[in-house]
């Protein structure tokens, strides 16, 4: 068995399976198989998520019930996330929507958002707008090629 200490945000490194929210910062032992991933703590199974295959990186796989029931009254919501994008400028807008569009579970994108927007405090928001937009252009072009080859 592997080793892992749970981060502040109950997910695992590379691919992000969660735990029970009472076990963030513990160190529990992970039983890792070509089809599943386990979560022990002190030899008691706390979680299983079926394994994403290896080349897919940066999934998440979010049990509902391993979510403190504070977590649904959260300081941040989509749509004032969303909103904070808009005041920006549509571009952002745009960036913050796309940030949501893939996620089972909207709060998982919350951070990422929350990195974006904070650019804002450091850089204007023009430069960020068109940060954004030059973001969104590339995405644009990637996906418009996919199959042209």
């Amino acid at each position: 068995m592997e080793k892992s200490k749970i981060r502040l945000s109950y997910l695992l490194p590379k691919n992000y399976y969660s735990c029970p929210y009472q076990y963030v910062k513990k160190k529990v032992d992970l039983k890792v198989t070509h089809h599943f991933i386990e979560i022990y703590f002190h030899d008691e199974r706390i979680a299983t998520h079926k394994r994403f295959p290896q080349y897919k990186e940066y999934a998440f796989s979010t049990s509902p019930e391993h979510l403190p029931d504070q977590f649904n009254q959260l300081e941040w919501n989509d749509q004032q996330l969303l909103n904070w994008g808009l005041k920006i400028d549509s571009y952002t807008h745009k960036v913050i929507q796309r940030v949501f569009e893939n996620l089972l579970l909207k709060e998982q994108g919350y951070q990422s958002c929350l990195s974006i927007l904070n650019l804002s405090k450091k850089y204007s928001n023009a430069a960020l707008e068109t940060a954004c937009q030059v973001a969104l252009e590339k995405i644009g072009s990637l996906s418009n090629n996919v199959g042209k080859e």
